[in-house]
């Protein structure tokens, strides 16, 4: 099972893999419904994953996940009287800094976990409006179920502090730009283009 995190809205439904159980889930929890196949007959709906309704937006590269994140869990490591899984502490972090990542999926063979990330609206480049051509948007592979460790799984992709080139000529200051660069929207004493190269996991 792949959460991820920061929704104010259900994100799925889903069926297990034997066809018992029907997930679904609210703004704070995953939920799982017993459930007798083809009859459609519901028994029990209990919590698989809490923690979920998080507000606190990580800021650095080495801060630990909160929101904005892809998770993953076992739920059939979970007995029915056992508590469900914590966003904050349980499963496995495929990657996190990621603005809103939408048509997430498995692939049915590898298990690899792929999704596209919507990235943010309204982008302004040191005051200057870029939100028409940039950000780039991005299609990613987040990791495997399978056990297969991927470079850079687990690590911070870069959202809220930095984003990816994709149109260079609409923004200025644009030396060294290239697409998919990552540059910083407001550049600073804490916070520069070479810090978003440097600290953050840049697309392919």
């Amino acid at each position: 099972m792949v959460v991820e995190s920061g929704k104010d809205r259900p994100v799925e439904l889903a069926l297990s893999n034997n066809v018992n159980t029907l997930y679904t889930s609210s703004a704070e929890s995953v939920f799982g419904l017993d459930m007798t196949p083809r009859v459609a007959t519901f028994r029990v709906n209990h919590a698989i994953i809490a923690n979920m309704r998080l507000r606190k937006m990580p800021r650095g590269p080495k801060s630990s996940p909160t929101v904005s994140q892809i998770r993953a869990f076992d739920p059939a490591n979970l007995t029915d009287h056992a508590a469900p899984y914590s966003l904050i502490s349980d499963g496995v972090v495929l990657d996190w800094g990621l603005r809103n990542s939408v048509g997430v999926g498995e692939h049915p063979v590898t298990t690899g976990i792929y999704g596209v990330d919507d990235s943010v609206d309204g982008v302004k480049r040191n005051g200057h409006d870029v939100h028409e051509n940039n950000p780039v948007e991005e299609f990613n592979v987040f990791g495997y179920l399978n056990g297969t460790v991927m470079a850079n799984q687990g690590a911070n992709i870069r959202y809220p502090r930095c984003f990816a080139v994709w149109q260079v000529d609409k923004i200025l200051d644009n030396d060294g730009l290239v697409i998919t660069k990552q540059i910083s929207m407001q550049e600073n004493t804490t916070l520069q283009d070479g810090t978003c190269a440097s600290d953050y996991i840049p697309p392919d």
